[in-house]
């Protein structure tokens, strides 16, 4: 069971997972090929830096969970969201290597690193037995937001107008700009329901 403040953190997460994910697929969707014909580089290159990017990811997952875990989820949230939204304007800008480099690794290190503060706000937040549900929840919205943001990339595409394009990129960061702001709502301690989640540690 989940209480009434567990309940509304719960919600607020699902949401951020939900439109989160649809931004993730819309920008994998669209932005290689938009990267590789409209600004000029290499599709190599582009493949190269997606590399960088998810090396990056993977090499920075566990600093990114003691940081979360030093100065609390609802603050790592917001920074992560935060760092979503600044790397999707810098894809709406971007006109090179070094520009478009910069924001495909924060934006592929922020979603990465936001989806584990997801899982564990939810876990702290539900009792043990209901973490494998709750968790089962949140993977399908990210699939259901994976395959929405994925059917608008295919509609960009289709266009494949530079302008929508764009318009696809500073959508997405007015979007993870809402899920900024659902994570700075959530309490400054996450509720916590039959001790502290997996890999949390408990308040001194």
């Amino acid at each position: 069971m989940i209480d009434e403040s567990g309940d509304r953190t719960v919600r607020r997460v699902r949401i951020t997972q939900l439109v989160g994910s649809t931004v993730d697929g819309a920008v994998l969707a669209t932005a290689v090929l938009y990267f590789s014909t409209r600004v000029g580089l290499a599709a190599e290159t582009v493949g190269l830096v997606l590399a960088v990017a998810a090396a990056c990811a993977l090499g920075l997952s566990v600093p990114i969970g003691v940081l979360a875990d030093a100065v609390g989820l609802r603050r790592a949230g917001v920074a992560l969201s935060g760092l979503v939204v600044v790397s999707l304007v810098v894809y709406a800008l971007a006109g090179g290597l070094v520009s478009y480099a910069a924001g495909a690794i924060c934006f592929v290190v922020a979603q990465a690193g936001i989806g584990a503060v997801r899982q564990a706000v939810v876990a702290a937040a539900v009792a043990p037995e209901d973490r494998v549900r709750a968790r089962a929840a949140l993977h399908a919205l990210l699939n259901a937001g994976m395959g929405l943001g994925t059917v608008w990339g295919a509609v960009v595409l289709a266009a494949d107008s530079a302008a929508l394009y764009r318009a696809t990129f500073v959508g997405g960061a007015a979007a993870a700009l809402v899920c900024t702001v659902l994570f700075a709502g959530l309490p400054a301690t996450a509720p916590t329901r039959g001790g502290t989640a997996p890999g949390a540690r408990r308040p001194a």
